[in-house]
């Protein structure tokens, strides 16, 4: 539970959620809706997932272009946070998609919540700026239901900072005998990311706590849950890359350090999930655990997929479950990445 000190730093870096500053976001009656638990009407829905856009890069914004020229009116996309550090085109970015998607459900990672351009006093501030920003777009951060031919499906956003290994033991880090860790200094949110006093080395507790209210809601279906960071450490395994890729990889950083918490794993399995989607380490996975599916599905940088780290990239379809036969035929698959 957070400390008094915690909730009277979170107000006030919280007093002012507001649109991003540097671009107008306009008008949108979406954004006096309430983002509580919504019920789509019945026909045909998908529900597909992407994480890691970082349409920084020229190929993965054209990516991202190519896919909103498609026609998914009927279906949702859940999309994992890393999508730009530069709000008014996370805003752009997700106008786009959610004019092409029934639904888009987002949550942000932590390169939105970067500080770098002196626009905002700290990230926790910048992080109530892209709620209201998704609060005008209609792009859901809370909760929402869906039915589908006679089928139900609740998809639950759960907020999530890692807990580095000084912080808490529910991170995930492990040590790396032998390994040349150079350590966090060469980790982008030690300098980017700027917390108020009161959640210092505390972020992962305040985040969690934002999901209380949702975790005692009772959900209506199968329950598919997501976030940015990892909810456990074996499923940040490298996935399927080449084997040449694998041999010349050098890794000096212990990813594991900044991987996520256990928190998240404690969450899901509260909510019953039968499948999260993560994102964060762009590596992709798709493996089932203790009866949950878990589903990493990056875009990641165009330099990982020249290398093999990472597959062209395509949605992944969560809900309904794909037969494997429907997989192998490519009915879960969208328009390769360059």
């Amino acid at each position: 539970m957070r400390s008094a000190a915690m909730r009277r730093g979170a107000t006030k870096a919280s007093a002012r959620p507001q649109a991003p500053r540097g671009g107008r976001i306009p008008a949108s009656t979406n954004g006096r809706e309430s983002n509580a638990r919504r019920c789509y009407g019945n026909g045909l829905v998908r529900v597909w997932a992407v994480s890691d856009l970082h349409v920084d890069y020229r190929e993965n914004a054209e990516w991202v272009d190519n896919l909103a020229r498609q026609d998914y009116r009927g279906d949702v996309l859940i999309v994992g946070g890393d999508v730009t550090d530069d709000l008014p085109r996370l805003d752009a970015t997700l106008a786009r998609l959610r004019d092409a998607f029934q639904a888009v459900a987002f949550v942000p990672g932590n390169h939105e919540l970067w500080v770098r351009r002196g626009s905002y006093d700290c990230s926790l501030e910048k992080f109530e700026a892209i709620l209201a920003c998704c609060r005008v777009r209609g792009v859901q951060t809370e909760p929402i239901t869906l039915a589908a031919d006679g089928r139900q499906v609740s998809i639950v956003p759960l907020h999530a900072w890692y807990a580095l290994p000084e912080e808490h033991p529910s991170s995930l880090y492990r040590d790396r005998p032998g390994a040349d860790d150079i350590g966090l200094g060469a980790w982008a949110d030690t300098h980017f990311v700027r917390w108020p006093e009161a959640i210092k080395g505390r972020a992962w507790e305040y985040f969690a706590e934002l999901n209380r209210a949702r975790l005692s809601r009772r959900y209506t279906g199968e329950v598919v849950t997501f976030s940015h960071f990892l909810p456990r450490l074996d499923v940040g395994l490298l996935g399927r890359r080449s084997a040449g890729a694998a041999a010349s990889e050098r890794v000096r950083f212990n990813f594991s350090r900044v991987a996520g918490t256990d928190l998240i794993e404690r969450q899901l399995r509260a909510l019953g999930a039968a499948v999260h989607i993560y994102g964060h380490q762009h590596r992709n996975v798709d493996r089932t655990l203790g009866g949950v599916r878990y589903v990493s599905n990056c875009l990641g940088y165009p330099s990982e997929r020249a290398r093999g780290l990472l597959a062209a990239a395509r949605l992944v379809q969560v809900w309904p479950p794909l037969t494997r036969a429907a997989e192998e035929a490519g009915g879960s698959s969208a328009p390769a990445a360059p």
